[in-house]
């Protein structure tokens, strides 16, 4: 076959363009079967953005699963161990009795921080919030009911009250058959019976004879004061209850209260 000369020139050129199209060919030809199509690229990306935002709208409503072990155990401090191993026994330590932790500490080898004996106790003075022993706190003045001062000592309250005292026998009786209390018998000869009164508008009930002294110049009869005796009275309109004593006749009376 004779290719005319003009032609010639261009015989190189479409030798490579041959080869060129027989490597494509083989190539494509040796494509496996699996392989994604690319032009499906555009509806797979569809499908991957509806996914992430149905997990968007659903990631509040899913909680992680984890697989927990029956041997689990919930501590009184309420911790709950979680265990992802099937053999483990135990997550954590039985909390202790206080008869086990007192037994441990006897059993420890270290020295108390603060170790002292009986001796050692006697013969120190151990003052709240430090420093030196500055020996008893000395008393301070206390305001009383009325104004006036008192240097240390018990503040009392005090209640205006006086005495009756009874020298006939038959104002005696009639007076117990009206009255309630612990009134004792007197022969009239040598004592009489005194009870005390209040001239207040504090019932008589709250003041407690507590003794008797006689002295040179007058006999002291000792009485306090028992607020909470208004409360336990419950002698109602009929009766009103009376502390009485009996004082040695021939002598006069003084009024002494005490604490």
């Amino acid at each position: 076959m004779n290719i005319p000369p003009q032609y010639r020139k261009h015989l190189p050129l479409a030798a490579v363009t041959c080869a060129l199209a027989l490597v494509l060919y083989a190539a494509l030809s040796r494509t496996p079967p699996g392989r994604v199509d690319l032009s499906s690229q555009s509806s797979y990306a569809e499908q991957a953005v509806a996914a992430a935002e149905y997990a968007a709208r659903n990631r509040e409503s899913r909680r992680p699963r984890m697989p927990v072990s029956p041997d689990a155990e919930v501590l009184s401090e309420g911790s709950i161990m979680i265990v992802r191993d099937r053999n483990f026994e135990g997550a954590a330590e039985k909390p202790k009795g206080m008869e086990q932790m007192l037994r441990e500490m006897a059993q420890a080898k270290q020295p108390a921080a603060v170790s002292l004996n009986d001796a050692q106790l006697d013969n120190m003075r151990i003052k709240p919030g430090g420093g030196p022993y500055e020996g008893a706190v000395r008393s301070s003045a206390v305001p009383l009911p009325g104004g006036e001062m008192q240097e240390g000592g018990l503040g009392m309250i005090s209640a205006p009250v006086d005495y009756k005292l009874f020298r006939n026998k038959a104002a005696w009786n009639a007076f117990r058959g009206a009255h309630k209390g612990d009134f004792p018998e007197s022969d009239f000869s040598g004592n009489f019976p005194l009870i005390l009164v209040s001239v207040s508008e504090l019932p008589s009930c709250i003041f407690k004879i507590t003794g008797v002294a006689p002295t040179r110049a007058a006999v002291n009869v000792y009485y306090r004061l028992d607020p909470l005796a208004m409360a336990a009275d419950g002698s109602g309109k009929d009766y009103e209850v009376f502390s009485s004593t009996l004082v040695p006749a021939g002598f006069d009376v003084k009024l002494v209260q005490v604490p």
